[in-house]
């Protein structure tokens, strides 16, 4: 069987016959990825708690690394986050790559072998979009490797760029398919739609990078080359300050219950006392709870009349910060925005959101 260039995370392919999805469609479904994203990342962070041994500390570490990568490739994608540069060590960039697929390299019986590091110690520009390459050039060596074979990892830096091989025992690629590898929906696996390899060599590209095939008698490797980061400073960094919410009250109105309930246990834990509102029909009787430090409102359960509902707020709290979370695309009027505090756009980063509120939150006397 030929080895398939669209890897295995590739998207199902649709039949001609059907609409290809809106970019409307697309931003959507990225939006609600983030959103699980961001969930999925915040309860990792409660599972960090412990009491954990050493290797489930390590394991949770890297999924939530990774999560935090697929929920900002998404926020990238409808404009919510700007790209921002990571600098990582190879050696550090490498054995994160493996430990992420050694549960599917599991399952598949095949072995993933890191060798050495030649070369000097280094650090990579662009760190999570290396990753992200490199990982898809693992799952499909994992892919169309023989159970029980083995995917050779060598690595190396030479000057000012890093080099990585990927290498495994499957059945290689038909000479007639390499000169269109790298093109857009040319996979030859059923169902398949011929993505990972080419949306690979497209990030590669454009970050100074370069991915290509290597000739082997057996199996197939591929090589990516890398820019290799300038020196980075010895200054120290400068310490955050430590971010203390106990002791306060705060109102939280979300209609997502996942996120209610990742806020409830995210302020619970740090000694704040929750209101908890999942819609807007209970909203004087909770307010009615007061007084509250703070009030943290989603946008969709008060899309329908937001002037309205935030002018309530306000009048029942003239004094205590509003900070409004949406995950809308559309910036509200002036009117609305002058009631708020804060906006804050949806998916947030948990730690983020804390210091965000810790900011605004009024000196308790």
């Amino acid at each position: 069987m030929p080895h398939d260039p669209s890897g295995p995370t590739s998207f199902h392919s649709t039949p001609s016959s059907r609409e290809a999805p809106s970019s409307h469609d697309l931003t959507g479904a990225l939006h609600e990825v983030s959103n699980a994203l961001t969930v999925v990342v915040g309860w990792l962070d409660r599972a960090l708690l412990g009491p954990l041994d050493p290797e489930q500390t390590r394991a949770l570490t890297v999924a939530r690394a990774r999560a935090l990568d697929g929920r900002d490739i998404a926020r990238r994608a409808i404009g919510a986050l700007p790209q921002t540069p990571v600098q990582q060590p190879l050696t550090t960039l490498l054995d994160e790559a493996l430990l992420g697929v050694l549960p599917e390299a599991s399952s598949a019986a095949v072995h993933v072998h890191l060798r050495p590091l030649t070369g000097p110690p280094a650090l990579v520009d662009d760190a999570r979009i290396l990753l992200q390459i490199l990982t898809n050039l693992l799952l499909n060596a994992v892919a169309f490797s023989p159970m029980g074979g083995q995917v050779e990892v060598t690595a190396g830096v030479e000057a000012d760029e890093a080099w990585i091989i990927v290498a495994d025992e499957g059945p290689g690629i038909p000479e007639e398919h390499r000169h269109q590898l790298f093109q857009r929906g040319n996979s030859k696996r059923q169902g398949g739609a011929g993505i990972g390899l080419a949306h690979a060599y497209e990030l590669a590209s454009s970050h100074g990078g370069k991915l290509s095939l290597l000739d082997t008698p057996r199996g197939t490797s591929f090589q990516i080359r890398w820019p290799c980061a300038p020196t980075r400073s010895s200054a120290s960094p400068t310490p955050r300050p430590s971010i203390t919410l106990r002791g306060r009250r705060v109102l939280l109105l979300e209609d997502d219950r996942s996120i209610l309930d990742l806020l409830e246990i995210a302020l619970s834990s740090r000694g704040v006392a929750t209101v908890l509102l999942p819609d807007i029909t209970a909203l004087h009787a909770a307010l009615k709870q007061g007084p509250f430090d703070a009030v943290l409102v989603d946008w969709s359960p008060i899309a329908a009349s937001p002037l309205h509902y935030l002018t309530t707020l306000r009048v029942a709290c003239p004094s205590v910060p509003l900070l409004v979370i949406s995950g809308s695309a559309t910036i509200p009027d002036a009117e609305a925005l002058a009631l708020c505090a804060v906006w804050i756009r949806k998916p947030f980063d948990l730690g983020e959101l804390l210091a965000t509120l810790t900011s605004v939150l009024p000196t308790k006397a």
